[in-house]
């Protein structure tokens, strides 16, 4: 579900395979092998779908942080 979540930094870089999200203020966003993104503090956000080979890599600090739902 939509969700947003308290860091003070998110990075994610995609391994394999393919995910589509939904973002605030954008729409929904396709992802592939590859891509890298920036994720906001507090961005309000939705995991849509996730190919079965799908490896993301996220990067955070701090490596505890809270998510809130929407």
């Amino acid at each position: 579900g939509r969700h947003s979540h308290a860091t003070n930094f998110q990075m994610i870089y995609v391994l394999a395979g393919e995910a589509r999200f939904w973002i605030e203020d954008h729409g929904e966003m396709t992802v592939r092998k590859g891509d890298c993104f920036y994720q906001p503090d507090g961005l309000v956000h939705d995991a849509l779908y996730m190919s079965d080979d799908c490896e993301l890599l996220e990067i955070t600090l701090p490596a505890d942080f809270a998510t809130v739902e929407h």
